[in-house]
């Protein structure tokens, strides 16, 4: 949310950061945000800085790992996450479409933003009952989960604030959303405004035109 990563090259030479709150000049480190440096053998430093303390660092073997890979479900672009998958997680399901989206558990990395933006794309509403989904209905909702994340990937992610990668690039997906932080402004498929509503305990945004 607010962390960053910088490499400094043992010799004088062009340093590398990505993340959030990179206002300071990556010459100043170690920053006061600093929590942890890496030095490496050739004399090279990574620099883990976190103002916010939201990150952590864990030490881990495979086992850790594959234990960990066990509480996620497969991600979307990946060969794992089939239309089947979709179908399993949302049948018989009586809470929103969204909650069952964001359960990290059944399909991982699909977040606040990108959700809006699939069901947006599918043409249904984030508040309706999961297990409600017509066969052609979830058909749909798997094509705008994959679309999505490939347009946004295309073109940086979505940045809102500070957050740039390794290259100094922002990302500018955030130019092309759809429903996301529009509220009241035109839907850019029928023109009706959309809306901001509270689903999943997350603030979420509809067109309440065309979705249904």
């Amino acid at each position: 949310m607010t962390g960053r990563l910088i490499f400094v090259p043992a010799e004088a030479g062009k340093q590398l950061g990505g993340g959030h709150s990179l206002a300071d000049p990556p010459q100043s480190q170690p920053h006061e945000h600093t929590r942890i440096i890496f030095a490496f053998a050739d004399g090279s430093r990574l620099f883990f800085n976190d103002m916010r303390k939201f990150g952590y660092i864990r030490r881990a073997d495979k086992a850790d790992i594959d234990a960990i890979k066990t509480k996620l479900g497969p991600e979307p672009r990946t060969r794992a996450y089939t239309v089947s998958v979709l179908q399993d997680v949302l049948s018989g399901r009586e809470i929103p479409v969204k909650a069952a989206l964001l359960k990290q558990k059944d399909i991982a990395g699909l977040g606040n933003i990108y959700v809006d933006e699939a069901c947006w794309r599918a043409g249904i509403r984030p508040d309706r009952t999961a297990g409600e989904l017509s066969k052609k209905a979830v058909q749909h909702l798997y094509d705008a989960t994959q679309s999505v994340l490939t347009d946004a990937l295309a073109h940086g992610g979505t940045t809102f604030n500070d957050f740039v990668d390794t290259g100094g690039e922002a990302g500018n997906f955030s130019d092309r959303l759809a429903v996301f932080g529009r509220e009241g402004k035109p839907c850019p498929r029928c023109e009706q405004n959309i809306e901001k509503i509270r689903t999943a305990g997350r603030g979420t945004h509809v067109c309440p035109e065309c979705q249904t």
